[in-house]
């Protein structure tokens, strides 16, 4: 951000927007990933 801030180079802003889309999926695959163990550890408790 602070590169983008100097030069005003427009690359530098869609690296910017690129990062921060992969980090915001990478959440919430985390996310989906602690969901649903959380919701299926139950079910495959009682299964064993």
């Amino acid at each position: 951000m602070l590169l983008w801030f100097v030069k005003r180079d427009p690359r530098y802003l869609r690296f910017i927007a690129l990062t921060v889309k992969f980090s915001v999926l990478m959440l919430l695959a985390i996310l989906l990933w602690f969901a649903a163990e959380r919701l299926l550890a139950p079910v495959v408790g009682t299964l064993v």
